[in-house]
């Protein structure tokens, strides 16, 4: 995956919440896919929320 050698042999961990505390800050844009669906047709939306 292009990790340098002293760090290709860590155990790597992805943090969830981090990530959308990190990314989801006021200012940013993002969507919900499940409205994004409904509001271009698709008619499952009570499925996936």
């Amino acid at each position: 995956e292009g990790v340098p050698p002293p760090y290709d042999r860590k155990k790597r961990m992805v943090i969830p919440d981090a990530l959308k505390v990190l990314r989801l800050q006021p200012g940013h844009n993002y969507c919900l896919l499940g409205r994004l669906s409904k509001e271009v047709g698709w008619h499952h939306y009570d499925t996936i929320t």
